[in-house]
């Protein structure tokens, strides 16, 4: 299928430009085998002086110094695709590097961008990111081979789409085709070079020291000369990830067990041993299991974020142990199943450890663990409370912690389910004090999340950014998912404060160890906050890209109430920009199952877009004040004040800078609100320009935008000028979309005679050079440039040229 310029439009802009410059007489597109050069070639076009070769490196020398010459003719470019080894040119083709009129351009393999990108042109529709970086993994960023493991994922049936878009359920296969592609260059090795490929494939890679006390070194260096592996400083690795997989694939288990056992030796015997290596490596190698070094291991590896080597090691241990080790491997298990997506195995698993746990504290991890699995998972709080108090029943009055614990864990349920003041109460209940560290970081998690739901966003802040990230790492072994729940948790306060920037980045660094360890809950949610913090911003391209992100996993994993704050916030998208939303994207939103709802609250924002997009602005404003209502009688703060800020940007007359002021506890987002609200009642162009410098300030671009467009209405003059200049300004850093508030503010505010003449002077030339290239009296020219200086909202000639740069044309 065709596949466009997707993830090459840079490189393919390169290339452009050096057919632009006339010294340009060769230009080789160079890269890796399968990268997709002759890809890129081919865009390139036919056109009148290209001589255009694929492949150059396997012509002959004869062939070459033709083609070489026929490029120095004038008029004349030869660009042709090279193949590379490792980053160097064949010996051949090296010389050319030296021609002055030689352009090398480098086609690099895809990022995990770029790969997100490749992957769904290729399936028509959205992907999960899961799939993508698994792909991305897998070819090693090379176009061809992920095009091949795409087909044959799509043949095999182990991708699927939702309703969202595409997501991977089971590994993805080598295809036939591939892996004879590969197999040709290991048929050449000797059996030292075999043996070492086969032990390489198990392990992924070998530090010099392991190579040497291996015993494979003369193999090790077969294949290193061969070019099936690569040293990268002191540490060999296959070429390519898939090696690996080609060698591994047909050994038999007795085969793959003798190898497992040589890298369990190796690592046994190295000087810093891996328990969570060796651990995974003695079960693949058929070692007999204890239940408690399993154990270690696992809480290593789900600390360490590994939540499939934690759900492998954790069922071992859970086969193996018993008494308290049941119940803990259970916990484990159940926590890292819970974070892969397995939300029902999860939920089996828990109910079935707590049914043959005695009270204690193994049982309270395992009740804390289930409620957490039913919360954020499958948004069952009425559920995840009675499992609660159906295990605190079991323990006599005064037992140590249990509580405690178990009401730190009812208290996030209930800020869950929008009753954060109810949560606060609880946790006030508390003696925070005497709590150990992993209940200590459990209390000050729940309390930053309810905190900021009533809007004290600085206390909470304050809890999610401080000391307390150094007890999460505690947490998070004996409650998986913590990590990624408390970034998640620390960008929701940053944003409602107005840190917008610090915001973006704790979620996108939850998202990112989310995927890096496949975790499909912590995934979901961290996308759907670098959405929230990049609406924000106004940047409602990528918003819509990271909300996209978010419903696709949430689909996929089932998290109604995640899947329905990212269908909201794609609908937001697109009404800001004046764009109607899909219909049947709406139509979901509007009928996904309740749940508890999470952020409730903030559902008629999306709805009200989607309703302003298809131009029902009574029914959109009706919603809002719906949904004000609502959260204000359940004293949903932040939620509050965001739905009067869009009651604000969609131009409701009601004063609404009395109950803004209410709501401003602090905030410098909601003081910014307030003084936009306060200024659109008064039409005050000085308390609207100050909301604008406002939102300027935390990163919030089009919101800065708006406001200054409504102040440049409400003034009038150089000042009213200089504003709307500053609107389109900010407005421009974020695409310019057409906002209820933005419109025809972007517009040139001078005539084509102006702009020519006001270009002119700021480009040096004077008022008589003006007026003799365009035959004009020198006096129009200067009322022209008057008229000008008026409209832009400056005083001189110095000034012009810092502002001609935003129209709209």
């Amino acid at each position: 299928m065709p596949l466009g310029t997707t993830g090459r439009d840079d490189t393919l802009q390169v290339v452009r430009v050096a057919l632009d410059d006339p010294g340009t007489s060769v230009i080789l597109i160079a890269g890796e085998a399968g990268v997709g050069k002759s890809h890129l070639l081919g865009l390139v076009g036919a056109e009148p002086g290209l001589v255009v070769v694929d492949d150059l490196h396997r012509y002959d020398d004869h062939a070459r110094a033709a083609a070489l010459t026929a490029a120095r003719e004038p008029g004349q470019t030869l660009v042709a695709t090279v193949r590379t080894e490792a980053g160097r040119f064949p010996e051949e083709i090296a010389a050319f590097g030296y021609d002055p009129g030689v352009v090398v351009v480098v086609v690099e393999p895809f990022t995990g961008a770029e790969m997100e990108a490749f992957v769904g042109e290729l399936l028509g529709g959205a992907v999960d990111a899961r799939l993508s970086a698994e792909v991305c993994r897998r070819s090693g960023g090379i176009a061809l081979f992920a095009a091949q493991l795409v087909n044959e994922a799509r043949s095999r049936g182990v991708i699927e789409r939702s309703a969202s878009g595409w997501f991977l359920t089971a590994p993805l296969m080598v295809p036939v085709g591939l892996r004879q592609q590969l197999a040709v260059r290991l048929d050449g090795l000797s059996a030292a070079g075999v043996a070492a490929a086969e032990l390489l494939a198990g392990s992924d890679a070998l530090t010099v020291e392991a190579a040497e006390r291996s015993g494979h070194a003369p193999g090790l260096d077969a294949l290193s000369a061969a070019g099936v592996a690569r040293w990268d400083q002191d540490v060999l690795r296959f070429v390519h990830p898939l090696y690996a997989e080609v060698v591994w694939e047909p050994l038999s288990p007795l085969r793959r067990r003798a190898v497992l056992r040589e890298q369990l030796a190796l690592e046994a015997g190295s000087a810093a041993p891996d328990p969570v290596r060796l651990a995974v490596l003695g079960l693949g190698a058929g070692e007999p299991a204890d239940p408690g070094s399993l154990l270690v291991a696992a809480r290593l590896a789900n600390a360490a974020g590994n939540a499939e080597s934690a759900c492998r090691l954790a069922e071992a241990a859970l086969a193996a142990g018993t008494g308290d080790q049941v119940a803990a491997a259970a916990g484990l298990l159940a926590g890292a199943q819970a974070e892969l997506g397995l939300l029902d195995a999860a939920t089996d698993t828990l109910l079935g450890a707590l049914a043959r746990t005695e009270p204690g504290p193994a049982a309270i991890v395992l009740a804390v663990t289930l409620h957490e699995v039913r919360l954020w998972g499958r948004f069952d709080q009425p559920g995840a409370a009675a499992a609660l108090h159906a295990e605190a029943r079991r323990y006599p009055d005064g037992a140590p912690f249990v509580t405690e614990a178990f009401a730190i864990a009812e208290a996030d349920g209930l800020a869950y389910a929008g009753r954060a003041g109810d949560a606060v109460r609880l946790l006030d209940s508390v003696p925070a004090a005497e709590l150990p560290p992993p209940l200590a970081s459990m209390l000050a998690t729940s309390r930053a999340h309810a905190t900021t739901l009533l809007g004290r966003t600085a206390e909470a802040i304050t809890i999610a950014t401080g000391a307390h990230e150094q007890l999460v790492e505690l947490l998070e072994s004996s409650v998986p998912g913590s990590r990624s729940k408390h970034l998640v948790i620390a960008s929701h306060a940053l944003r409602e404060h107005g840190r917008i920037p610090e915001a973006i980045e704790y979620a996108e660094r939850a998202h990112a160890l989310a995927l890096a360890d496949g975790i499909v809950v912590g995934r979901a949610w961290a996308a759907l906050n670098v959405a929230a913090g990049l609406l924000q911003a106004g940047d409602l391209e990528a918003a819509a890209t990271w909300a996209q992100r978010s419903l696709v996993a949430a689909t996929s994993a089932g998290m109604v109430d995640c899947e329905r704050l990212a269908l909201g916030a794609l609908c937001v998208c697109d009404g800001s920009r004046g764009r109607e939303p899909d219909a049947d994207l709406v139509e979901r939103l509007r009928t996904l199952p309740d749940g508890v709802g999470f952020l409730l609250h903030q559902l008629p924002i999306g709805l009200a877009w989607a309703a302003y997009a298809r131009g029902a602005r009574a029914t959109a404003l009706d919603l809002l004040r719906a949904g004000q209502d609502r959260a204000a009688a359940d004293d949903a703060v932040s939620s509050e004040s965001w739905i009067i800020h869009e009651r604000l940007r969609m131009g409701d007359p009601t004063r609404l800078d009395d109950r803004l002021g209410e709501l401003a506890t602090g905030a410098p987002l909601a003081r910014a609100r307030h003084l936009l609200a306060a200024g659109l009642a008064d039409a005050d162009a000085e308390l609207l320009r100050s909301a604008g410098d406002a939102f300027a300030a935390l990163g919030a671009r089009l919101f800065a935008a708006e406001a200054y467009a409504t102040a440049a209405r409400a003034a009038a003059g150089r000042p009213a000028a200089a504003l709307r200049r500053r609107a389109a300004a900010e407005a421009a850093r974020v695409g310019s979309p057409v906002t209820p508030l933005l419109r025809g503010i972007a517009a040139d505010p001078l005539s084509p005679r102006e702009r020519l003449i006001a270009e002119a002077a700021a480009a040096g030339e004077s008022n008589a050079q003006i007026a003799t290239r365009l035959t004009l009296s020198l006096r129009t020219v200067e009322n022209h440039l008057a008229r000008a200086y008026a409209k832009l909202g400056i005083e001189s000639r110095a000034q012009l040229d810092g502002s001609l740069d935003v129209r709209s044309d």
